[in-house]
């Protein structure tokens, strides 16, 4: 009897390694965030030192103009727009030919026989 090949395909190994590789990341990272939890602050504060950034407040937006004051009343309607008139639109002609129905044509048998065409006696 020869022996079974039941090694994993090469992809399967490789995906394999970097699922174990992230683990063991992802356990190292839990167990210092565990017994150390000011190390990542303190990593974090000292990589973020580094950099200076300089925030300014934009400059305040001028004031809106006040309302004209006019002899209309708050609330009151406002004064009536154009009126809309419509397009006269009319349907395009058909593009395909619409069939007439034809007369059916008559019947290819007479008789009283039950079955048509034929059959093996």
């Amino acid at each position: 009897m020869s022996e079974a090949d039941l090694s994993a395909p090469r992809s399967i190994r490789a995906a394999t390694f970097v699922g174990v590789g992230v683990l063991h990341v992802a356990v190292i990272f839990a167990l210092i965030r565990a017994f150390a939890p000011q190390f990542v602050a303190e990593t974090v504060n000292s990589v973020i030192s580094t950099f200076s950034v300089t925030v300014t407040t934009p400059p305040p937006s001028p004031e809106p103009p006040a309302p004209a004051k006019g002899d209309t009343a708050a609330g009151s309607a406002g004064a009536a727009g154009r009126r809309a008139t419509p397009r006269a639109v009319t349907a395009p002609a058909p593009r395909i030919v619409i069939a007439r129905p034809q007369a059916a044509p008559q019947v290819a048998s007479t008789g009283a026989a039950d079955r048509s065409g034929a059959r093996d006696a």
